[in-house]
């Protein structure tokens, strides 16, 4: 089995593994109220292997922050990887080697860490609220400037991963 294949099946082994999980932290019969079993196994898979966050507590808070602002869980997943998508590709180019819209998205992304009290998100490692993927602990706080159209980065995501892809050059 080549090298993608086995990295997809790993990503698919955890994604089950956290569904299960969380279905049965809701019990067998999906007593969560604000919304159908199914959806709650589509957002784990969402906010879970899509965006490579295996920690079932922000997955479940952003789940709720969700609910509790509008949002859908499966269009707010798929935005906030287009983000982490186009992000990974910024970082991973020299910075004199980036688009205009890449730079505006590492700006923006330094914005945002600044406003969750965080050093610039343009380090090696991407800071402590860079949006890259496997980082558990920017979801939620993803999800708020999404809900509130706050700040560039969120005002980018809230207009969906299409407009936020042209907005930063892909």
């Amino acid at each position: 089995v080549d090298r993608p294949a086995r990295a997809i099946a790993r990503v698919n082994a955890n994604a089950v593994v956290l569904i299960r999980a969380f279905a049965s932290s809701i019990g067998a019969a999906g007593s969560n109220a604000r919304s159908p079993q199914l959806k709650l196994f589509e957002t784990v898979a969402m906010f879970g292997g899509n965006l490579d966050i295996y920690d079932l507590e922000p997955i479940t808070e952003a789940n709720y922050v969700c609910n509790r602002l509008g949002l859908d869980t499966i269009s707010a997943g798929g935005t906030i990887a287009a983000l982490m998508e186009i992000y990974g590709i910024a970082q991973a180019t020299l910075p004199d080697a980036r688009s205009a819209g890449e730079r505006a998205l590492v700006a923006d992304a330094a914005e945002f860490a600044r406003a969750c009290g965080a050093a610039a998100a343009d380090g090696a490692e991407g800071g402590t609220f860079a949006p890259a993927f496997g980082n558990a602990r920017v979801l939620v706080p993803l999800v708020g400037v999404m809900a509130r159209g706050e700040g560039a980065l969120g005002r980018a995501l809230a207009s969906g991963a299409q407009r936020l892809a042209e907005r930063y050059g892909h």
